[in-house]
């Protein structure tokens, strides 16, 4: 893919040619085809929904990975996590999810989409990713588990969003190796990311 402005022509001539085909020589591979990802997606025990690692573009077009988690680490939840445990993190969060509780969010959505627009837009221009598309679902998902602003972000690990989704915070030191939310690492981008003090 080489036009990720416009990725549509070259997404649909994949699809046609080759619904399921390798990114360069790397490991990864791309699922254009509706069938393919149906099947994909039925198929656990071949297909896993971890998040293993991520794509990084280098120059002149080589696609490397960037290691995430192993398969099966406790840092995979809801969506990045394959069942039974997927189930366990989706029982959690889909109370919150019924359509009043999420109507009801519909002022702080446009609230926090007008700030992060603001906040973002520079020279006439807005890094929509940036700005908003990378905060904005941390924020309602934070909104949506009761956490205000003046708590410890959203905790990385199962454990951690084990212990938000049910309103208690992780203690500084966690069985996932995950510690001190408030100050250092992912946390403290989050946190930053979010806007909390």
């Amino acid at each position: 893919m080489h036009d990720l402005d416009d990725p549509y022509p070259e997404l649909s001539a994949l699809t046609r040619a080759a619904p399921v085909s390798r990114v360069g020589d790397s490991n990864f591979y791309l699922v254009t085809g509706w069938d393919a990802i149906a099947e994909a997606v039925a198929r656990p025990e071949d297909f896993s929904s971890n998040l293993t690692a991520t794509m990084v573009w280098k120059e002149g077009g080589k696609v490397e990975e960037y290691p995430i988690a192993e398969l099966g680490s406790p840092i995979h939840v809801l969506a990045t996590v394959d069942d039974p445990s997927h189930k366990a993190h989706r029982a959690m969060v889909m109370p919150s999810l019924v359509a009043k509780r999420v109507r009801a969010l519909e002022p702080f959505i446009d609230v926090t989409v007008e700030r992060l627009w603001s906040e973002g837009l520079r020279d006439g221009r807005i890094d929509w990713v940036a700005a908003v598309a990378q905060r904005l679902p941390m924020a309602v998902v934070a909104e949506l588990l009761g956490s205000p602003p003046s708590t410890p972000p959203i905790p990385i690990g199962s454990e951690a969003f084990s212990s938000a989704a049910s309103g208690r915070w992780p203690s500084e030191s966690t069985a996932d190796g995950i510690s001190d939310f408030g100050h250092h690492g992912p946390a403290a981008q989050l946190r930053s990311t979010l806007g909390w003090r």
